[in-house]
């Protein structure tokens, strides 16, 4: 019997239960037929051909749910064969992002502002800009996860010098959290916050 207090409710189970209960219940039950579906073949040759540059390929955590991979600014992706059953999509990927955050998976949103000698600045500026979303000169912001957070540091440590730069952090838990008011030119509106 199922723990009520830890269901073993997998990422497929749901995308089941948003397209037809009927195949929900063979699927809980190992009554499963699309071994035998040309559709199912084709979504796996998808699979495995799409996005050939991306490294970290096919996470799968704890047999519950199949990440088919997480690009460098921390997006889940899910590769699906056609869109006649977004919602259902959708809602799996919505149990992803629950699962993740019940394991203590989130994002953070920062705020970093620097003030650097002049012969490193580009090589700062660079390097920001494979994490953060660039807002105007010295600032940056987005949303990193813990991991992400520390690698950002990790890598401004090695380029800065702390005798001579300055950079300054403000993390919020939430974007939501955060009230932004920009007068005059909005150099570079953010557009991608997740």
């Amino acid at each position: 019997m199922q723990n009520p207090e830890h269901p073993n409710i997998t990422g497929t189970a749901i995308n089941y239960l948003h397209i037809c209960q009927r195949k929900l219940w063979f699927y809980r039950h190992h009554l499963e037929m699309e071994h035998t579906s040309e559709k199912v073949d084709l979504g796996k040759h998808l699979h495995e051909e799409s996005y050939p540059r991306e490294k970290r390929r096919e996470w799968d955590i704890d047999n519950l749910i199949r990440i088919d991979f997480v690009d460098k600014q921390g997006i889940l992706h899910d590769i699906k064969y056609g869109t006649s059953m977004e919602t259902a999509h959708i809602m799996q990927i919505c149990y992803y992002l629950y699962l993740l955050k019940q394991k203590g998976v989130s994002k953070m949103y920062i705020i970093l502002v620097y003030d650097i000698e002049a012969k490193r600045v580009a090589k700062v500026c660079k390097y920001l800009r494979q994490h953060l979303n660039w807002i105007q000169n010295s600032v940056f912001e987005g949303q990193l996860t813990k991991a992400q957070f520390a690698r950002v540091k990790s890598g401004l440590a090695d380029i800065t010098d702390p005798e001579k730069d300055s950079v300054i952090i403000y993390q919020l838990r939430d974007a939501k959290w955060m009230t932004k008011e920009v007068m005059g030119v909005d150099k570079n509106p953010a557009t991608n916050l997740l």
